[in-house]
């Protein structure tokens, strides 16, 4: 009786274990030339995606680039711009990313706001905006601030599992 109550009980805890809903993958990664870090998170219904080093749009940061990637090739890319002192930004697939072409724009365009307080630019972009994405992605962001033309980086991360 024992011993059939003990294995009852280990069955549950191995079933609890198997089922139990994981939660977000994240990281922090260190950047470089003005991107001083990254955290990246692959939600279950979005990435977020936090970048710290750039200054405001259009007062500091001239262009940022936040792209989710997976594969040898495929990805999305969240690109933002100054361009005559108004900041814009879009979501694109990109079928290839090593072929440098545009790509094509995504079902919706995900949220870019900057965070003045705490100095960093923070991307929620919903699941439903990238629909070709798997459940492991990698993120990687570039990035320049005016009159500093060194192209800033950070990633990309490992391979983040969906939350």
């Amino acid at each position: 009786m024992r011993r059939s109550l003990f294995l009852a009980a280990v069955a549950a805890v191995v079933t609890l274990a198997l089922v139990a809903p994981a939660g977000a993958e994240s990281v922090t990664v260190a950047g470089k030339n003005g991107i001083t870090k990254m955290f990246a998170s692959n939600r279950t219904g979005s990435v977020l995606t936090k970048v710290w080093g750039l200054g405001a749009p259009c007062g500091g940061a001239q262009h940022l680039v936040i792209e989710i990637r997976w594969g040898t090739s495929k990805a999305y890319q969240q690109q933002a711009s100054c361009i005559s002192n108004e900041w814009g930004y879009g979501l694109y697939f990109l079928p290839d990313r090593t072929t440098g072409s545009n790509g094509k724009p995504a079902p919706c365009k995900g949220k870019l706001r900057y965070n003045a307080d705490k100095g960093f630019f923070k991307s929620v972009i919903a699941r439903e905006c990238i629909p070709k994405a798997p459940n492991r992605v990698r993120v990687k962001v570039t990035g320049f601030d005016f009159g500093y033309m060194v192209v800033g980086k950070a990633g990309p991360t490992k391979l983040l599992s969906r939350g």
